[in-house]
């Protein structure tokens, strides 16, 4: 479930399947980029804005490191 992710309905999400074979072996959601409101965290981390809010679920149980591959993908994908 995605209902405690943040959402911005100006800001459409991008949903993306990754396949192993004929299995889906992961769920990911991404989007952004994100402002945060208040002081706290700037003060924390330098800035008030998120680039990317991504959500990641990994569905098979053999795929060692599956969810820090898939991530570093999306992170790129992003980039670009």
């Amino acid at each position: 479930s995605y209902s405690a992710t943040h959402y911005d309905p100006a800001r459409p999400v991008r949903f993306f399947s990754y396949q192993l074979g004929d299995e889906t072996v992961g769920l990911l959601r991404a989007g952004g980029p994100v402002r945060i409101k208040g002081e706290t965290f700037r003060e924390k981390f330098g800035r008030n804005d998120l680039t990317s809010v991504v959500d990641l679920r990994v569905t098979h149980p053999l795929v060692e490191n599956a969810g820090d591959i898939l991530l570093e993908y999306q992170l790129r994908e992003d980039g670009d």
